[in-house]
């Protein structure tokens, strides 16, 4: 029984640290959306609409030079790549 109480004890007092530890780590707060203004919007689209030409045209040189290597594209026909480098 004694080492019921202790085992209990021990986990209350783990528990109980952890939720302080926890909560107070300062939340974080979500970005603020914000709309586009019409020359913005404009230039995305623009912008856009090249690097999906890029990609259909597969212009391999434009789509290096505007997208960073750490973007992420799916193809159901390709493998799995960590990296463009690879």
């Amino acid at each position: 029984m004694r080492a019921n109480n202790s085992l209990f004890t021990a986990l209350f007092c783990g528990f109980t640290v952890l939720t302080v530890a926890i909560s107070s780590e300062p939340i974080e707060q979500p970005q603020q959306l914000r709309t586009l203004s019409p020359n913005e919007r404009t230039q995305l689209l623009v912008e856009r609409e090249k690097v999906w030409r890029a990609y259909f045209t597969n212009d391999r040189k434009h789509l290096e030079a505007v997208l960073p290597p750490e973007t992420i594209a799916i193809n159901a026909y390709s493998g799995w790549h960590l990296d463009a480098g690879k």
